[in-house]
């Protein structure tokens, strides 16, 4: 997924984006061991019925979603059955989309970036078990974690500064990264869109903290990607865009494929639409986590090479063994993931459809277009789906699963003993411990309180509050009737029940749908607000500005009796984002929860004697 926070979640307290995110994963669930097999049935025969079913079913959702273009590749097996592009990559000069259009695919980036780190590792030249410090030799960042503790501690070098400690069971290993399991912040959004180099940003994290002890809980990280394309950059002497060239982009023949954005990507590359407001492209820094360019074509050489496992052209580009570890489940035993599972580069999901069928799969969202790839393992089945609308990450990500499902229907696909084994993704887990906490959980959706023995939720934003109903294990759901009362983008909330559990000592709310169940939010401590922070409260001036992703609107507020950091982020969206901070001490505060951009740090720093207020590479001063 790329760097666009909205569509690709890195905002995940952003209600809408984030409740529809978590009532979509409550409906996958992944189980047996699956393999690839050899064939596809009556392939030439039930071609045109497929294509014809696929294609409308495109039209359908431009035209139901107001959507410009969408470009698609259907791969089987070693052959693009289908490519196609559908609507105007170019509005101005009625181009119009094709296989070969190119887009900024985002976080797509990622498992690329995944395979030239598993072709050094078979190579020798990297051991993904190693820290990261191995590999980028005086890499710092602070950590308030000791060995084996989830929770916030001091740990200092002997010069008495915070550091990041190496080497031993709480050390950041590549595979921690690559599964996003690393702890590092989800971002550092000061710089994200400027030709900041990889050493430069590997420089600048000194300052920043880690968000969470390895392998605590899944928290997506662009800055765990673009170190590890660092890292990539320190082994082979190159820049990471030169080597990915060489590696693969060239091995692959992805000829309208690049990392840099080169003048003659400009002739056809698509351009991006939010509504109708055309989005001017920006430089990207984050290379290794967002910054590819391709088009639907060329991805599926990547797909083609995955189902010859690991030979493209009679040319053996990683062993079938390497790609076999790629799928291999990453967090089996990591409690407070539930239904997020991780291989090394890819998600493992439910792909939705009946028979208990696995997907291998990535997206990717820019400021420009947004990305899908999905692989079925099992039959050989590979699509691509790209759109240059820079809100339709959920509508592509569900075309690409319904064209899936269409041609599972089509073409009667034959299952066999062959190919590359994708890793088992066990059954949701039953947890023990204390039930029944009251109190205030940061959620995906906002604050809810709960009271009377969970017998009561207060719903911020909404204001009021409703009847709980107790079920069987300590499982509650909301009355019928606070359908009526919420508004459409918290209606999902009456389609699930709720349940809070203690994990890890992590006291943490749960929501289930049938069987299946993901972590919702943290319980917020309780206790008055430091005098030290009350007085801080108020608005502040960034004065370290970023023209191409500013931060506006800084300020810390009271909320119902917590701290909250406020700001804006314009590139993505109008809506302020609001988080609740947990402070830990006079200076140093962390937002309040668990996953993705949650426990990264609100910290005081004092510059020419007087205190700013400092969260990810931005600076504010206080408005008088």
């Amino acid at each position: 997924m790329g760097s666009y926070m909205i569509g690709q979640l890195q905002r995940s307290h952003l209600r809408v984006v984030g409740l529809f995110f978590f009532v979509g994963m409550l409906t996958t669930a992944c189980h047996s061991q699956l393999i690839i097999p050899s064939k596809i049935s009556s392939l030439s025969s039930d071609y045109k019925l497929l294509q014809q079913q696929a294609s409308a079913h495109i039209r359908e959702q431009i035209d139901q979603h107001n959507l410009h273009a969408i470009s698609i590749s259907l791969i089987h097996d070693q052959e693009v059955i289908w490519a196609e592009g559908f609507g105007l990559a170019d509005k101005t000069t009625n181009r119009v989309a094709s296989g070969d259009t190119i887009y900024q695919v985002g976080s797509i980036s990622k498992p690329l970036t995944a395979l030239a780190i598993m072709q050094l590792a078979e190579r020798h030249e990297i051991d993904i078990d190693q820290s990261l410090q191995t590999y980028i030799p005086g890499f710092t960042i602070r950590n308030r974690f000791r060995p084996g503790n989830a929770f916030y501690s001091p740990l200092e070098d002997s010069n008495g500064k915070p550091i990041i400690s190496m080497g031993d069971g709480n050390s950041i290993t590549l595979r921690s990264m690559l599964s996003h399991h690393s702890g590092l912040p989800t971002d550092l959004n000061k710089g994200m869109y400027s030709k900041t180099s990889l050493s430069e940003f590997s420089n600048a994290l000194t300052d920043e903290y880690v968000a969470y002890p390895p392998n605590l809980v899944y928290s997506y990280s662009n800055v765990a990607y673009s170190l590890l394309g660092h890292a990539l950059e320190k082994i082979s002497k190159q820049s990471y865009d030169q080597y990915m060239q060489q590696a693969l982009l060239q091995p692959l023949n992805m000829q309208h494929s690049t990392f840099t954005a080169e003048e003659i990507l400009k002739s056809n590359l698509a351009t991006g639409y939010s509504s109708e407001k055309i989005i001017t492209p920006l430089p990207i820094r984050d290379l290794p986590a967002q910054g590819l360019y391709s088009s639907a074509q060329d991805l599926a050489q990547i797909v083609k090479m995955v189902f010859a496992g690991g030979v493209y052209r009679d040319k053996r580009l990683i062993m079938h063994g390497t790609l076999e570890n790629m799928f291999e489940l990453q967090n089996a035993a990591t409690s407070l993931d539930f239904n997020i599972h991780n291989a090394l580069g890819w998600f493992l999901e439910d792909s939705g459809i009946e028979g208990e069928h696995v997907i291998v799969r990535h997206g990717g969202t820019t400021m420009l277009h947004n990305s899908e790839m999905a692989l079925f393992p099992e039959y050989k089945l590979g699509v691509i789906v790209l759109s240059n609308d820079a809100t339709s990450r959920r509508i592509i990500k569900r075309i690409a699963q319904n064209i899936l499902k269409i041609s599972l229907d089509a073409l009667r696909p034959e299952h066999s003993h062959e190919g590359i084994l994708v890793d088992t993704i066990p059954s949701a887990v039953n947890h023990s411990g204390p039930n029944d906490m009251n109190g205030n959980y940061c959620t995906q959706f906002g604050m809810v309180k709960l009271s009377g023995n969970n017998s009561r939720i207060l719903i911020e934003g909404v204001n009021r509050s409703f009847k709980l109903i107790r079920h069987p294990d300590h499982w509650f759901s909301l009355h019928p009737d606070a359908v009526n009362n919420l508004p459409d983008t918290l209606k999902p909330l009456c389609q699930v029940q709720l349940s809070t559990k203690t994990i890890n000592r992590r006291h943490v709310m749960l929501a289930k749908k049938g069987e299946k169940k993901l972590l919702l939010g943290e319980l917020a401590p309780s206790g008055p607000i430091p005098k030290k922070w009350l007085d801080r409260m108020g608005k502040y001036s960034v004065i370290n500005p970023d023209d191409n992703f500013p931060l506006s609107d800084l300020e810390l507020r009271e909320y119902n009796k917590h701290l909250w950091l406020s700001y804006r982020l314009p590139r993505l969206s109008k809506t302020k984002v609001n988080v609740p901070l947990v402070i830990l001490n006079d200076t140093e505060a962390v937002i309040q929860g668990l996953g993705r951009t949650r426990g990264e740090t609100v910290r005081i720093q004092t510059i020419d004697g007087k205190e700013h207020l400092r969260h990810s590479g931005f600076i504010g001063k206080r408005v008088d």
